[in-house]
């Protein structure tokens, strides 16, 4: 202040923190005041940058575009590396296409006495791979009560599976799928794609009633279509182990009937031989 200037007292020496303010200069030789200066002290904000810590780079699609936060005056991107550091851009958008550590520096202009000053900041972050998912395998636990699908699968990324593309979940585990074609679809959650794969889920209905009411009048097993030779047939016995029939896989299937006769209700059994030499067993009621 003035009144400590002309006491001489509270003088500032090395550094002062400090918001916008004034200070006074005192000049002088002997003790006697040569004269006073008072300076401005102009205190502007620097840049606070906020971004993520990480972001996601489709490694089979490599090109991420991130933009910098808004209201800045100056933007400017380097990419960290052991050989030197490399600014690739100088907008508010930057187009990335490699893995690795990333700086983005902001600032702000400021014009002071005829000159611009720049108070400039910076933020770190690291661009992390992720891409589609590759199924290795999936294992099918079928004509049970309950089938079950676990998809196995690698790549970088984070995945979440489903049976409809439309429920996903985390879990590569599937519980109670219904017989048939069933399609699997794998997505990643950094949204870097879907694969799908359709799968065949054996299966047959534990019994049917063949009235001719349209509803559950035909037999069949489900999702073996691709699974049996052409010229393959299943077998179907009686409780006795009598052959009663045989209907092919791709028939619309037995309708309760042999030689013409219809049979009576009671259980019944089938067996088929699949391509892979896999032999099925089972049984199913006749209902009337």
């Amino acid at each position: 202040s003035l009144r400590d200037m002309s006491l001489e007292q509270n003088r500032i020496t090395g550094s002062i923190a400090t918001t916008n303010t004034a200070l006074y200069a005192r000049m002088s030789t002997n003790n006697q005041c040569l004269g006073v200066e008072r300076i401005e002290l102009i205190v502007n904000p620097s840049p606070i940058v906020e971004m993520q810590e990480t972001y996601v780079l489709c490694t089979d699609n490599p090109s991420l575009s991130i933009t910098g936060p808004d209201g800045f005056d100056a933007y400017r991107w380097i990419k960290l590396s052991a050989t030197g550091n490399m600014e690739i851009g100088d907008k508010k958008n930057a187009l990335i296409t490699e893995l690795g550590t990333y700086v983005l520096e902001t600032g702000f202009n400021y014009h002071i006495n005829g000159e611009t000053v720049s108070c400039e900041n910076s933020t770190t972050f690291k661009v992390l791979p992720s891409n589609k998912a590759q199924i290795q395998n999936i294992e099918i636990k079928d004509f049970s009560n309950n089938n079950t699908v676990q998809v196995e699968v690698t790549g970088d990324g984070e995945y979440l599976y489903s049976l409809d593309a439309v429920n996903y979940q985390k879990s590569n585990l599937f519980d109670n799928v219904e017989p048939g074609f069933v399609t699997v679809y794998v997505k990643d959650v950094y949204e870097c794609g879907i694969t799908e794969k359709e799968i065949a889920v054996m299966g047959y209905p534990k019994f049917f009633t063949p009235n001719g009411d349209g509803v559950n009048d035909y037999w069949q097993l489900t999702g073996v279509e691709n699974l049996v030779a052409s010229d393959a047939f299943i077998a179907i016995y009686d409780r006795y182990g009598a052959f009663v029939t045989q209907i092919r896989p791709d028939d619309i299937g037995w309708n309760g009937a042999a030689n013409a006769q219809s049979l009576p209700a009671s259980d019944y059994w089938f067996r088929i031989n699949l391509k892979d030499g896999r032999e099925f067993k089972g049984h199913f009621a006749l209902k009337r």
